[in-house]
């Protein structure tokens, strides 16, 4: 399994194109292949069908924490 590390604003993560496991709407544990996105050192792991859209959803999650942030 070969991985990159990625830069994205100021978090650093690995990325990778893997089979990532999910729970389908009958609760059967199911998997596909996707982008996978993996924090280094804390956070949770993402995933997407395309890179671009991983992108994406990494950025907005640290969007969102950085908001619980500020609340506190």
């Amino acid at each position: 399994m070969t991985y990159e590390l990625v830069q994205i604003e100021n978090r650093v993560g690995t990325l990778l194109y893997d089979y990532e496991h999910y729970v389908d709407e009958n609760n059967n544990v199911k998997k596909c292949k996707s982008f996978v996105w993996r924090f280094v050192g804390f956070g949770r792991s993402c995933f997407a069908p395309t890179k671009e859209e991983l992108i994406e959803l990494v950025r907005k999650q640290i969007h969102e924490y950085q908001n619980d942030i500020i609340l506190y």
